[in-house]
């Protein structure tokens, strides 16, 4: 009977499952964290052997989870290969093991009761989160998991070889990659993945025969982060205890109690006679209900710590005294009325200093200086979005190159309103421009402006999203766009064409409409362009020129609102007085309904966000823009003083932050609107004519009556329904007309293709056949023939 470790796909909640080898009374655990026995599950396998019940509701989580009906085997056989199956075993955990963890989590009093049962269910989750295929065994996963190329493939991979093997070896591996997938400290991490990290590295330890210090090091920093800094400097000083010679260590153990350790700034001793005292002054009072004892060590162990905790009622005096001269100061200024002058005298002391706030640093810097002497300023700022959207961007820098910096607009485009608005990652950082507001700069709009030329093109009738259009090289006077891959994709539709970004077909289309209209329906949207000698060209089309993201923002919400403009405000009372028409509300939702189409990062679903990636010349901007039913948002991200970032694509840095920014408005989110009962939602057959393929005004869709059209194709020998005579073992067959090369089918089976004459010898046929001729241009022609004689 196989007992390797084994890990699987994902299989379906259908799936059956079968276990063997399971013993009444296996689930109760030895211990309340590490079971006494696991099951370890095998995917796409069944066990032979005579199924002894069947059994709906066992209490096992993996059945329960994973499957509809459970199989307790009798005498099962090796293991054979079943379709969406799912086998397990029971293996049972070493005694020493358990042992050796009893004497741990006695030893161990931070690791709290909702840590142990949490590293429980983790421990008991394992098998079924990651079951194994057939065949693999913990040293296959273990190599599967090196090759992995992704995060969540590593972690999949490494959970299967943990619930394999249950080593403390690949506990700290599983632990390891977990944690880097959750982000890089210091920024915002994800916690449910830093959590996880954490109880793997506790679950390490635990089944670790020896001190396990690195996994203590790393349940300590993991744990400092979620602050619990006191219970991190216990278990870093079981770790340095356990090897008192790592200089490094020793280090470590020191930040350690710098940060969270009580220390002694003073002392005096107290005699009495008979209960002498030495009375200490600690660097921070103790909180109540602090127990002081794990962080004094006594020289007698009959000697006792009694904590005090204290307050400095001079102190505490002091301070309301100069509180109340501020707010005795602010009432002679008459900056505050006498009510909120007694409000703010009976407020108590704050009992510790809080974090003083800088959000919308750049905006407020802005408001100030336009405002002088302003004593408030209030703005449309929402404090909840502002605060996500700044965490986005720094998150989104912390694990890219020097200098990186990032920019996010959020606004209601219904109100005008901007909900946040975040002018670069880090505002402190002066290395990467902290000082600059991304969100008004001028940068280059990449391929963000495509999609109002196709809605220029919709409005004015010229196409539709289903339009067939060329993507072929083609010069413009003397410039010869590529595509950004150098690739060309032949006919494709419009709606093809913006999906997937391409350069030619958006350029044929701004050429028919001319760069001075398309400059017109920008400004009319709310964007402000700026292009080199101020005569536009088309390369505008394809980001040659510079413009906002505030301004790009405001376009994409004039998109939003069915082509009518609306100017964005950072200021309350501003009156919703709509602006000018960009187009009419069919060309925006035609336009919209395509980017909704756009499939979004990270596997989301489309269709919740139209929006619109772009990628500047030399990969110096990335930048995504979108909305939804109710908000519009941009990110840029690049450096402020324009270096390329190599490798720097739209969909890749700027896009996951959009959605993850639309993800933060929650149940607030708008889902987007209807077609408009105008709208022309067929395919390209059932569009009218002249729709069906791109023409420039001017050009002919069909040869006109000068020119002669192609002579329709037919098979002029052997005719239809005819009785042959053969004088031989081959048959000449002819066509007329159409386009060649053609080939021929006799019988529904190629005999020739490409001739390139209308003429062909084939091997005669004898009795009643069907002969077939088809052209370069897919038209086709049909007859049926009686062959007899021959020879």
């Amino acid at each position: 009977m196989a007992r390797g470790g084994l890990q699987g796909r994902y299989l379906p909640a259908a799936a059956a499952l079968f276990l063997w080898g399971w013993a009444a009374g296996a689930q109760v655990p030895a211990s309340d964290v590490v079971p006494d026995a696991r099951i370890v599950l095998q995917a796409g396998t069944d066990l032979p052997g005579n199924d002894l019940s069947m059994i709906r509701q066992i209490g096992q989580e993996a059945c329960v989870h994973r499957s509809r009906a459970c199989f307790l085997k009798a005498q099962p056989g090796e293991p054979v290969s079943f379709v969406s199956a799912q086998s397990g075993i029971r293996v049972g955990t070493d005694g020493a093991v358990l042992a050796r963890a009893g004497e741990k989590l006695s030893d161990a009093p931070w690791i709290s009761a909702e840590d142990r049962r949490q590293m429980a269910e983790q421990a008991g989750r394992l098998a079924t989160l990651y079951p194994g295929e057939s065949g693999s065994d913990a040293a296959a996963l273990r190599a599967l998991a090196a090759a992995a190329t992704d995060a969540e493939t590593r972690i999949r991979w490494l959970g299967a070889t943990v619930a394999a093997s249950d080593t403390p070896e690949d506990w700290v591996a599983l632990a390891t990659a977990t944690d880097q997938a959750a982000g890089q400290p210091g920024s915002d991490r994800d916690d449910h993945r830093r959590r996880s990290a954490a109880l793997a590295a506790l679950n390490g330890w635990l089944r670790d025969p020896g001190s396990g210090i690195e996994m203590l090091r790393l349940w300590a920093r993991l744990a400092e982060e979620e602050g619990r800094g006191r219970d991190a400097l216990q278990a870093i000083r079981l770790a340095a205890g356990a090897d008192p010679a790592d200089r490094d260590l020793a280090a470590e153990r020191e930040g350690y109690e710098e940060r969270h350790g009580f220390r002694v700034t003073g002392s005096r001793a107290d005699p009495d006679g008979t209960q002498p005292r030495v009375c200490a002054s600690f660097s921070e009072p103790l909180t109540r209900g602090i127990d002081l004892r794990p962080f004094v060590q006594l020289p007698d162990p009959a000697l006792d710590v009694e904590v005090e905790g204290h307050d400095l009622p001079q102190a505490r005096a002091a301070a309301k005294a100069e509180r109340d001269r501020v707010i005795d100061r602010a009432l002679s200024l008459r900056i505050i009325d006498a009510e909120a002058a007694e409000t703010a005298r009976a407020t108590p002391l704050p009992e510790y200093r809080r974090s003083f706030p800088a959000h919308a640093a750049l905006l407020a810097d802005r408001l100030r200086r336009e405002n002088p002497g302003a004593s408030r300023i209030e703005t449309t700022i929402d404090a909840r979005l502002q605060v996500a959207a700044e965490r986005l961007a720094a998150r989104a820098v912390a694990r890219q190159a020097d200098q990186v910096s990032a920019a996010i607009l959020l606004a209601d485009h219904g109100s005008g309103e901007i909900l946040a608005q975040v002018g670069t990652a880090q505002f402190a950082d002066g290395a990467s421009g902290g000082f600059v507001d991304m969100t008004r700069a001028l940068r280059s709009p990449g391929s963000t402006l495509k999609p109002f030329v196709y809605a220029l093109g919709f409005d004015e009738g010229l196409i539709h999203s289903e339009t067939l259009i060329e993507d072929r090289p083609a010069a413009f006077g003397r410039w010869q766009p590529q595509n950004f891959d150098s690739r060309f994709r032949g006919t494709v539709t419009i709606r093809q064409a913006l999906v997937e970004s391409l350069n030619l077909p958006v350029v044929r289309v701004a050429e028919a409409l001319g760069p001075a209209r398309i400059m017109v329906s920008f400004r009319r949207a709310g964007m402000e362009l700026s292009v080199q000698g101020d005569v536009p060209g088309l390369a505008v089309v394809l980001g040659g020129a510079g413009v906002s993201l505030a301004d790009m923002v405001q376009g994409y919400a004039t998109l939003a609102r069915g082509g009518q403009s609306l100017r964005l405000h950072d200021r309350p009372g501003i009156p919703r007085e709509p602006g000018p028409s960009a187009f009419g509300p069919v060309a925006a939702w035609q336009t919209a309904n395509v980017l909704a189409g756009i499939m979004p990062p990270g596997g989301r679903a489309a269709g919740r966000v139209a929006y619109k990636t772009g990628t500047s010349y030399g990969h110096r901007d990335a930048l995504a823009i979108g909305f939804d039913g109710r908000f519009v948002a941009g990110v840029w991200m690049g450096r402020p003083d324009g270096t390329p970032v190599m490798g720097a694509f739209g969909g890749d840095y700027a896009a996951p932050v959009l959605f993850d920014l639309f993800d933060a408005l929650g149940a607030r989110s708008v889902p987007l609107p209807p077609p408009p009962k105008a709208a022309l939602t067929v395919p390209n057959a059932a569009l009218p004519r002249p729709l069906r393929r791109f023409a420039p005004p001017g050009e002919l869709l069909s040869p006109s009556p000068a020119v002669r059209a192609p002579e329709p194709l037919t098979i002029q020998f052997p005719p239809d329904s005819s009785k042959v005579e053969l004088l031989g073992p081959t048959l000449v067959v002819r066509a007329k007309g159409g386009t060649p090369p053609y080939s021929w089918l006799l019988n529904g089976v190629p005999v020739v293709v490409g001739a390139a004459r209308p003429t062909a010898e084939l091997s005669a046929p004898f009795g009643f056949s069907s002969l077939t001729v088809v052209d370069a241009k897919g038209r086709s022609a049909r007859v049926e023939f009686r062959s007899s004689g021959g020879g």
